[in-house]
């Protein structure tokens, strides 16, 4: 037997996975030969429904029949605490902290009951590894966000310039403005609603971030084959991306 036949391709031991909050990656682990189930808010699309602040160990017994999770992993829905109970669990799992620049002062004491904890806005890494007690390898690490591909690709962009996110004044009172100014200034598409329907057929995607994070939005105008313009930040985006090359950077959010 030559040597490339001898060595065998790695098996992927088949898990049985619970998905807390979102249901991220669920085709992709499915794909990979995992079970999956997602346990969600009731306002969400979930297989088991909860309401906020319900223990874990109730999730654990509303799961489908023959099906008991190897690995949880919770996912950050930039809310208050959903579930609780981790640390009384054996259960390896993964606390996913999206929405550090709103939530580290308790995401990075609340992360410490999992057994790892990622983290997509990488300036706030730090914290996290300092309010870290576990064993020693398997400190906070860096995972930066995505863009699932779950549009159509369009050849034709009749959309010179757009955008599409939350514009509630209240909630984000310095987009709302910046939007405003910036209407005056260029012909652009600006609206809350799904961007699937409208990246594939911009040419622009301009971005705008709520507290100088690495938002989804980044990931999805790129992914959708737009030209992102997008402030310069820090949290992991010079590391990821050149401008000029993937992106183009503005300096403040003065439209002018």
């Amino acid at each position: 037997m030559n040597n490339a036949a001898s060595r065998s391709t790695p098996q992927v031991t088949s898990l049985s996975i619970l998905l807390i909050n979102q249901r991220w990656f669920t085709q992709e682990l499915r794909a990979l030969g995992h079970t999956v189930v997602s346990a969600t808010h009731e306002d969400r699309n979930g297989d088991v429904k909860f309401q906020h602040f319900e223990s874990i160990q109730d999730i654990l017994q509303r799961l489908p029949d023959n099906f008991y999770p190897d690995r949880i992993v919770y996912y950050d829905n930039s809310s208050v605490l959903t579930l609780y109970g981790f640390e009384e669990l054996s259960i390896p799992s993964v606390f996913y902290s999206v929405d550090a620049h709103h939530h580290a002062s308790w995401h990075s004491v609340f992360g410490s009951m999992f057994s790892k904890i990622l983290v997509a806005q990488r300036d706030y890494l730090k914290r996290y590894q300092n309010h870290w007690q576990g064993p020693e390898g398997s400190e906070p690490e860096w995972m930066p966000l995505w863009a699932n591909k779950d549009f159509e690709d369009s050849d034709d962009r009749p959309i010179d310039v757009c955008f599409r996110g939350t514009l509630d004044p209240d909630l984000h009172p310095r987009r709302s403005l910046f939007f405003s100014e910036l209407q005056k200034l260029v012909d652009i598409d600006v609206a809350q609603g799904p961007y699937a329907e409208a990246y594939p057929r911009a040419k622009i995607v301009v971005n705008q971030c709520v507290d100088k994070d690495l938002n989804f939005r980044v990931f999805e105008a790129m992914s959708a084959g737009a030209l992102l313009i997008t402030p310069r930040i820090a949290n992991g985006m010079g590391r990821l991306f050149k401008s000029g090359r993937d992106l183009v950077f503005y300096e403040t959010e003065d439209p002018g």
